[in-house]
């Protein structure tokens, strides 16, 4: 048996024991011509035709240019993760926000638009870059934008003594300037803070081979991943000891960048319950594994 729809008719074809066919026609099922298309219409935070895309080189005319499509989505789930993110502290119309090592400016002009424009809230954002002509760049296209509250300063973020911020974001800072971001961070109150590490140098030589994990870590790879995963760990437990709520999970797909993890603190609003010590002890405890003498946030943090 066969049926076949249309928006006049169905048609449907059938065959008795005998396997003799007989065709009947029925009232359509179907008044509308169903939509032909294969692909699902995506709903983007930013649209390809937000203007600080062309000014960036991402787009033209309108659409994202081929060789920056991963870009494209990196810019969405990060919206889509910021926007979860502020959904969980106090609101509020005039957030200050400093993204430290801000590089190109992708992501941080991307956050000023989302907020900005789409929300309609006036954030102030600076961003921190040590690269003076990426910072006059960006400087440029957003007073061409109009966008005043966004800045740009170029020094080193170890030196930032700017205003205290309700956000601080940190992506891919490499190794120990990560550590220096969550320190200021946690030093001004924010009540969030996110970090997409890069690099775990520190930690890596700072790590005693001669343990229970001697076997495997002897290969090279294996303990560059064990010393990720001890640094993020512990940066994690140390911001917790701090009164923050911590997440660490993969920020996109490691098809569009090996630097996928990413760590958000949010701050907690009720500490009565913090068990610091306990924490501080469970860093004690891990470092103790490894024969690592000292993580470089406990420096920043502790000295």
């Amino acid at each position: 048996m066969g049926t076949l729809l249309t928006t006049e008719q169905d048609v449907v074809l059938q065959f008795n024991k005998k396997r003799k066919t007989r065709i009947q026609y029925r009232k359509p099922s179907v008044r509308n011509v169903p939509d032909t298309t294969h692909n699902k219409i995506k709903n983007y935070f930013i649209e390809e035709s937000c203007t600080f895309l062309e000014k960036l080189g991402i787009a033209s005319d309108g659409k994202v240019l081929k060789a920056h499509q991963d870009k494209y989505r990196q810019i969405n789930k990060y919206i889509e993760i910021i926007d979860g993110l502020l959904s969980q502290i106090a609101p509020s119309d005039n957030l200050k926000i400093v993204d430290m090592g801000s590089g190109k400016g992708y992501l941080t002009f991307a956050l000023y638009e989302y907020l900005h424009e789409q929300k309609q809230k006036h954030p102030q954002i600076v961003g921190i870059e040590l690269r003076e002509h990426l910072t006059n760049f960006c400087n440029k296209q957003a007073r061409v934008l109009g966008w005043d509250n966004l800045l740009f300063e170029a020094q080193d973020i170890l030196d930032y003594k700017g205003s205290q911020p309700d956000v601080l974001i940190a992506l891919h800072a490499c190794d120990i300037a990560t550590d220096i971001a969550i320190a200021k961070g946690i030093q001004a109150n924010a009540q969030l803070i996110i970090t997409a590490p890069c690099c775990h140098q520190q930690i890596r030589k700072a790590m005693k081979s001669d343990n229970i994990f001697k076997s495997i870590l002897k290969n090279g790879i294996l303990e560059e991943r064990q010393a990720e995963i001890i640094t993020d760990g512990i940066r994690a437990l140390l911001l917790e000891a701090h009164g923050y709520k911590t997440k660490v999970f993969e920020f996109i797909s490691l098809e569009h960048t090996a630097k996928n993890l990413m760590i958000t603190a949010v701050k907690n609003k009720n500490t009565v319950a913090l068990d610091t010590d306990k924490l501080l002890k469970e860093v004690e405890d891990l470092k103790a594994q490894f024969g690592i003498k000292e993580h470089y946030l406990e420096r920043l943090l502790f000295s």
